[in-house]
């Protein structure tokens, strides 16, 4: 369908910025006055009406309108289906339907269009029922041509009230996306096809401060900008004054906009530019929102006002966007150090650890220049461990570093912190000067030693690089102390190993060489018993059964030591019963108090019950009472009726030898404890409630199934 006809009279205003109304008037006007002043009985009168319309005088046309007509309320209603309208002046006089029967069609299908009544008929009943029909003015007819003048300036009023407020609720729109952009390039973008759409800016564009601040170079451009120019806007701070970079700078550093009708014709820049009109405004000091048109006096107040609004939100979505996008990297490197930590555990060796660390600060953390050095008391001071491969090619070769050369890295290390320096360069010392090297960091590995990160780049390193990297220092302490607590281990496991060889040849030695002329000795007392009947013979043989007791307590500590076998439940009372029935226990009474099941080896525990309940007999006389109960979720005891233990001697019954009895063999309670040490618990001596002694053994898992 062929657009509707169109009267306009040529200027210098802005295209873009002329409003387009339909005038709905009728051809055929009732006789009278009315009819004196609107017929149009001519081409000429017409072309005088279309201009008073324009709200012009003596034959000028006001740029700032384009006007269609319409002679019917249905050659208007066609017109909104076939054009898009700023605003509607309809006369009220209307063959058909009057103005306010056409404004309420108007409003069914467009609610929000300026709608203004153009009337000759001024009674309040008229303007009530338009206003009740959601007209957006209301004006009546007067004579002479100033009253056009003022239907001009009631159209430009209603249409930029209703260009602003569409503009904000699509501006509103577009915020709403700002809020959920990922990255600095999809948000300037949202922002310059805002300024595209919304305000008709075609030549916009972001521009963000590179890390230097020498420049703002672009981050997003419409997409005319690449027709216009011959290559992305970058401006430089270092430019000469009436340069649009000067300029660029000048608002950034200001933090003031800069709006300017006429670029040619400005005073503030002589260079030339395909752009007629801008925006400037800063974007704090992170860079420019440069908002553009090709034609001169493109942007009104309203622009001007969106522009600020959308600006702010592009400041404030970029900030978000920077902080997420920090979160993110800062959690992405995490999991990633966190792999890299399971190396440092695993590693075999101080050195390799040293190793791992050094590659994980390359390949995760992104530095480029590491070493790590680790303290040799030895040496004396930080002795280099491992470097990045570029280390050597940039810095001189250096051995140890001590307390005396008072270098950077032990005062690091000495204070036990982390040290940054953005530029060793203004320094008053530091070893590494001369070498290129420019940011420095040096992190404390605790008491173990330091690891040094550098760049060749003046103040490179952020708070993020200084959280990550403290974190693989503490991963790489932790590495260290496990590897220095393994070394431990394995030295305690070969002094044991060491030890148990010499208890196995020391069994040896009892099994045989100690059994074997004792039983010759037992043969040769049979003989000698057979042959005479002599009481020292029988002091000799009780002599001989002591030494068999006394040598199979000493293999059962050497050969079981702390070793126990497979553990299995166990019911307490029962196996008590079983060792008072294989121990001499003369005319003693037991007493169980409780059968619980506890988690042991059977074996084991059958030895310390023995042992104890011997040690009862031997030590409380051979009527002595022996109980045995529950310490109710932690554990059991063996109690006796007997003379005790002196308070001063119960931290010395466990060691070996020790008895005092003339019958005791010193080796007893030493089994009991390596019985309890063996199962991870806990025994300790007291005074019974009889005041004998009694033994509680703790830590000791209950079965309850």
């Amino acid at each position: 369908m062929a657009s509707p006809p169109s009267q306009s009279v040529a200027g210098q205003f802005p295209l873009r910025l002329r409003r387009r109304f339909l005038y709905v008037v009728p051809e055929q006007i009732p006789n009278g006055p009315v009819r004196r002043r609107h017929h149009l009985c001519s081409s000429r009168r017409r072309q005088r009406q279309l201009q008073g319309v324009d709200g012009l005088s003596a034959g000028e046309a006001d740029e700032r309108f384009v006007v269609d007509t319409a002679t019917s309320t249905a050659d208007g209603r066609a017109r909104l289906h076939e054009q898009e309208y700023d605003c509607v002046v309809s006369d009220y006089d209307m063959p058909g339907e009057d103005g306010i029967e056409f404004l309420k069609t108007v409003r069914a299908e467009y609610p929000d269009i300026p709608f203004i009544l153009f009337t000759g008929k001024g009674s309040e009943t008229i303007a009530s029922e338009a206003i009740s029909a959601g007209v957006t003015d209301y004006l009546q007819k007067e004579s002479g041509p100033e009253q056009y003048t003022v239907l001009a300036n009631r159209i430009a009023n209603a249409v930029d009230r209703y260009d602003a407020q569409r503009k904000l609720e699509q501006l509103r729109e577009r915020t709403r996306e700002l809020m959920y952009t990922e990255t600095v390039e999809e948000t300037a973008n949202c922002a310059v096809t805002a300024a595209d759409n919304i305000i008709g800016a075609p030549l916009s564009g972001v521009n963000l401060a590179n890390d230097a601040e020498t420049r703002l170079e672009p981050v997003a451009s419409a997409a005319t900008v690449p027709e216009l120019f011959d290559s992305l806007p970058v401006f430089e701070r270092d430019a000469s004054p009436g340069s649009t970079d000067a300029l660029a700078w000048e608002v950034v550093d200001n933090g003031e906009s800069v709006c300017i009708d006429s670029l040619p014709a400005s005073d503030r820049l002589t260079e030339a530019s395909p752009a007629e009109s801008a925006i400037l405004h800063p974007l704090g000091d992170r860079g420019l929102f440069v908002v553009s048109s090709p034609e001169k006096d493109a942007f009104s107040e309203t622009d001007n006002r969106l522009v600020e609004v959308l600006a702010n939100y592009l400041e404030v979505a970029l900030d978000r966007v920077e902080r997420e996008q920090t979160l993110r990297t800062r959690q992405r490197r995490l999991e990633m150090l966190h792999e890299a930590t399971r190396k440092l555990v695993r590693a075999d060796s101080e050195q390799e650890i040293a190793e791992h660390v050094v590659d994980a600060a390359e390949n995760v953390l992104d530095f480029s220049i590491v070493s790590v050095r680790l303290y040799d008391e030895q040496a004396g001071g930080l002795v280099p461990t491992a470097m990045s491969a570029i280390v050597p090619e940039i810095l001189p070769e250096r051995t140890v570093f001590t307390p005396e050369g008072r270098n950077l890295n032990w005062v690091a290390f000495e204070a036990g912190e982390v040290r940054v320096y953005d530029d060793i360069e203004e320094l008053k010392y530091a070893v590494d000067q001369d070498t290129g090297v420019r940011s420095l960091m040096h992190l404390p590995i605790g008491e173990f030693g330091t690891i040094a990160v550098g760049d060749t780049t003046p103040g490179v390193f952020d708070e993020t690089d200084e959280f990550l990297a403290r974190i693989l220092a503490t991963a790489a302490e932790t590495a260290l102390q496990d590897q220095q607590q393994k070394t431990k281990l394995q030295d305690r496991r070969d002094e044991l190993a060491r030890q148990n060889d010499q208890l196995d040849e020391f069994a040896s030695v009892i099994s045989h060489d100690l059994r074997n002329p004792l039983n010759v000795a037992g043969l040769q007392l049979e003989l000698a018993q057979d042959e005479c009947d002599s009481g020292h013979l029988d002091a000799v043989a009780q002599a001989h059964e002591r030494m068999d007791v006394l040598i199979e307590d000493l293999l059962t500590m050497a050969r079981q030591g702390e070793h126990i076998g497979e553990m299995e439940p166990v019911a307490l009372g029962e196996l008590v019963e079983r060792c008072w029935r294989t121990v001499d226990t003369a005319a003693a009474t037991i007493d169980t108090v409780d059968t619980a099941r506890i988690q042991a080896d059977r074996n084991r525990l059958q030895q310390l019950l023995e042992n104890l309940v011997r040690n009862a007999v031997e030590h409380g006389g051979d009527d002595v009472t022996v109980s045995v109960g529950i310490l109710e979720g932690r554990g059991f005891y063996i109690a006796d009726d007997g003379a005790g233990i002196e308070e001063s001697d119960r931290k010395t019954v466990f060691e070996t030898g020790y008895s005092t009895s003339d019958e005791g063999t010193g080796f007893g309670l030493g089994i009991v404890k390596q019985v309890v040490v063996a199962h991870g618990w806990e025994i300790a001596v007291t005074e019974s409630a009889d005041g004998g002694a009694r033994f509680e053994v703790t830590g000791v898992e209950f079965v309850t199934d």
